[in-house]
Parts: C-alpha cells; sequence; structure tokens
C-alpha cells in the first residue's frame, strides 16, 4: 500500500518500500523547487533514479552540480557531501533510495505530521570535506544502468532475486538486490 508522505501543488513524495534494510520513495517536485542542502549520511548510502524531466545534484567537497536527465542515476555512500533540486523548467519525477533505511522514513512522516523529528542520519557537511566526488555514482542517461556496490545493487531491468522492482513507463523494470 502507497503511503502519501508529502502532498502540496510544488511536491508529492510517496512512500513505495519500507524496511530496515531499504526504503524506497517516489517524488514530484515542481519546477525550480528546491530539495535537500549539501548534507551527509554517516549510515547510508542515499541515491535517486530520475523518472523524467531533470534533477540536478550538489555533490562532493566543492558542491560541484551536476544534471541528471531522464534515466540518470545518482548514489551518495556514506560520508560524501550532496543535496539536490529541480532547476529546470519542467517538473521532475524521481525515485530515491536509502540503504538502509537510517530513520528516513520516521524523519519524513515527523515532517508531514508536525511531530517533532527525532535524530536521523542526516548531518552538516564536515569541515574536512568528506568523501571525494570520485566516490559518487553518477549513471547517465540510458539504458545501461548498474551499479553494485557492497551495500546495494541496481539495474534497468530484471535482476534475480530483487528485494524491489519499479516497474516504470512503458513496462520497463528498475529493480534493486541488497546484499545478504
Amino acid at each position: 500500500m502507497i503511503e502519501v508522505l508529502g502532498r502540496s501543488e510544488e511536491r508529492e513524495v510517496l512512500l513505495l518500500e519500507e524496511r530496515p534494510k531499504l526504503s524506497v520513495t517516489w517524488s514530484r517536485f515542481a519546477a525550480g523547487r528546491r530539495g535537500a542542502e549539501p548534507h551527509v549520511h554517516r549510515e547510508h548510502t542515499d541515491c535517486f533514479y530520475v523518472l523524467a524531466g531533470e534533477l540536478t545534484v550538489t555533490v562532493g567537497p566543492r558542491f560541484e552540480r551536476v544534471t541528471l536527465g531522464e534515466d540518470g542515476f545518482f548514489a551518495a555512500p556514506p560520508d560524501l557531501i550532496h543535496g539536490f533540486d529541480n532547476d529546470g523548467d519542467s517538473e521532475v519525477r524521481y525515485l530515491n533510495l536509502h540503504t538502509p533505511d537510517s530513520g528516513f522514513i520516521d524523519y519524513m512522516r515527523a515532517v508531514r505530521d508536525g511531530t517533532e523529528v527525532g535524530a536521523w542520519d542526516s548531518f552538516d557537511p564536515p569541515a574536512d570535506g568528506g568523501r571525494p566526488r570520485s566516490e559518487a555514482v553518477i549513471g547517465p542517461p540510458g539504458r545501461d544502468l548498474k551499479l553494485d556496490r557492497p551495500e546495494i545493487a541496481v539495474t534497468d531491468g530484471p535482476l534475480a532475486g530483487a528485494d524491489f522492482v519499479y516497474e516504470l513507463d512503458g513496462g520497463r523494470v528498475f529493480s534493486v538486490l541488497l546484499p545478504g
């Protein structure tokens, strides 16, 4: 069952998958909508897969800006500075994966419900700059997306034994496999 985590004219966030090892949300941001300021996670990888439109990510100690088009993919491992916005002239829709969840969904519910936001795995950029930009995974638009890291494997297409499968427009499939 899909849960609404936020809904307005400018922004919509839907919960697609919630488990300790993985949370997945579907989001829609209007043109020019700000997302998250640069930050780091210490215990989990934060991934974005663009379904439509363009998402601009901020990445690394120099706060470089990279625009991802449809089918673009970005993964920030722990301690890599990242943020995101919709700098485009049209709406963007994307999947956001957190592995493990590390309190993300509880945070989103607290924001939605106007309750006290508890501690979760999100911190200001570290003074030392964190991990280098080269440790980000940035996949160009296209159907050759593949990511295989110790904490997560994703692919644009079927993946045997996948923990999460999402059917994209046109019947294409996005799959996620967690280790162990």
